[in-house]
């Protein structure tokens, strides 16, 4: 359920499926039919999302949930997640877990901004093989099956044998 407000579209309570990843979120969007009507506007918005699991492949262009399932698409190369350059957004995110790739990830925290095609962690925190990890992150996409990155990173008490 949202309300608007003049050009706020305010979000209270707001529970969101999309494959196995479930979102609940506060906050607000602004902008929203400038965004839905013209090819310039900006979505613009700031949410506090708490998740219990994200699965980030699902979000990828050509991921498997994506392509056909046909045998001769089966060859097709993973895909990157493509962010969009008309989103001004902003997030102070919890999830309990991640998963990328073969990455897994336990009680994420961090600021999220999105914006001008990129995708920032901010002060973000997550724990992996029982090392409590803080990282900041850059990302964005060039094409369907290329990105750039650049992240700081910061272990504490890593396991190397574990990670192994």
């Amino acid at each position: 359920m949202f309300t608007f407000n003049q050009d706020k579209m305010n979000f209270n309570d707001f529970s969101a499926v999309y494959g196995q990843s479930d979102f609940k979120m506060k906050g607000y969007m602004q902008n929203v039919i400038d965004f839905v009507l013209s090819e310039k506007g900006i979505l613009k918005g700031d949410f506090t999302i708490d998740s219990k699991y994200i699965n980030v492949d699902e979000f990828m262009a050509n991921s498997a949930k994506n392509q056909a399932s046909s045998k001769q698409e089966a060859d097709v190369t993973m895909g990157v997640v493509i962010i969009p350059p008309n989103f001004d957004l902003k997030f102070n995110c919890n999830a309990q877990k991640v998963d990328f790739d073969e990455l897994k990830l336990q009680n994420l925290q961090g600021n999220v901004i999105i914006n001008n095609g990129k995708l920032q962690l901010q002060k973000s925190g997550f724990e992996i093989i029982g090392s409590k990890v803080n990282m900041d992150i850059v990302y964005g996409s060039k094409s369907p099956e290329k990105a750039f990155f650049e992240f700081e990173v910061l272990a504490k008490d890593f396991d190397v044998i574990r990670a192994y």
